[in-house]
């Protein structure tokens, strides 16, 4: 139903609808769609990927195994646990260039340093960055209750 009424002119809750074809699409793409295509194909590789590839060297550290202890499973999954807005107050701030805590960082490094927040190109590598550390924990989670399944033989 969506695909037929995207052929149409007018608003989600327009009585008149007239027919434009593939018009809608063209406005788009003529109107900057095409970045948007570029990041919704850049975005599943840049979340994916360093989940699948990262989590089976984070296996011995996630896995360890103290005596009455949970702490190294709770530190992996403590970021799961928050809300997205808690994130972005607790992590939001030092990208801000008012306060420069990252870029302070970066320079002692000999780094260049940026807008995380304004640039374009900054600004989705900060929200990958986000996505992927927000979610690791919890991929690591369940990838050693996977582990934990698999005979010892």
């Amino acid at each position: 139903m969506l695909a037929w009424r995207s052929l149409f002119s007018g608003g989600v809750f327009a009585t008149h609808l007239s027919f434009v074809g593939l018009g809608n699409y063209s406005d788009a793409l003529s109107q900057g769609g095409t970045q948007a295509l570029q990041v919704t194909a850049i975005s599943p590789v840049g979340f994916v990927v360093p989940h699948d590839g990262l989590r089976p060297g984070y296996r011995p550290a996630a896995g360890c195994q103290i005596a009455g202890c949970a702490a190294p499973t709770c530190a992996f999954h403590h970021p799961a646990c928050r809300t997205v807005g808690g994130h972005r107050l607790d992590l939001g701030q030092p990208l801000r260039p008012r306060f420069r805590i990252v870029n302070r960082i970066l320079s002692a490094f000999g780094i260049p340093q940026g807008d995380f927040t304004s640039s374009p190109s900054l600004a989705f590598l900060t929200v990958l960055t986000f996505g992927v550390w927000q979610f690791f924990g919890e991929c690591v989670i369940l990838y050693l209750a996977a582990l934990k399944t698999l005979p010892l033989t």
